[in-house]
């Protein structure tokens, strides 16, 4: 009876002792230098659109028009294209005026505020609208359309603050923004600078 108890009371300590070890003894705890530190997700970088640099004289060709930068101008005072005489402008402020001649090469006529825009930039950051003056004497120029094959003389003007006329030291440009968002600068020389006044 002895003998039996015994292996009773071993049995059953093997029994406790097995149970015991079944159990899952807990993970030692991590520290902040051991855990897994998330892999940043990689993120776009926005595309910077490029400016394109253009001259007096140069051409700009889409699939739709060409354009031509013929001249620009800022003061009180500017030069038409083919005139002789200066002219002062309306308002007595300071404007910038850009010449350009467009030739639509397409199919069917375009819109011309649809097609370019005009914005005065100075000192890298100061803007100035312009507006679309073609023809020249039409009084709504936001139906003024170019049929297929034509090609005719456009004008931007905008006034400005005298500083912006004045002031050679700060850089002085426009930009042209086409249609699809390509934009195209030009950057005033000193020659662009028509300075005091007529009479």
């Amino acid at each position: 009876m002895k003998k039996t108890i015994a292996l009773i009371l071993a049995l059953s300590m093997l029994l406790a002792l097995s149970a015991c070890g079944s159990q899952s003894s807990p993970s030692p705890a991590t520290t902040p230098s051991q855990a897994e530190e998330p892999t940043p997700e990689p993120t776009e970088e926005p595309v910077e659109e490029k400016i394109v640099e253009i001259t007096i004289g140069e051409k700009i060709v889409t699939d739709s028009y060409e354009l031509t930068l013929v001249d620009a101008q800022v003061g009180k005072w500017f030069h038409n294209p083919g005139e002789k005489e200066p002219t002062t402008w309306w308002n007595g402020d300071p404007n910038v005026q850009v010449d350009l001649v467009l030739k639509n090469k397409d199919k069917s006529e375009i819109k011309l505020t649809k097609s370019v825009k005009c914005t005065v930039d100075y000192d890298d950051g100061y803007t100035f609208g312009c507006d679309l003056y073609y023809p020249i004497y039409q009084k709504d120029y936001s139906s003024a359309t170019f049929e297929p094959l034509k090609e005719d003389k456009i004008k931007f003007e905008g006034k400005v603050v005298d500083e912006v006329s004045t002031n050679k030291d700060a850089p002085l440009s426009i930009i042209l923004t086409l249609w699809d968002g390509a934009q195209y600068r030009y950057t005033f020389t000193d020659d662009n600078y028509n300075e005091g006044t007529i009479k």
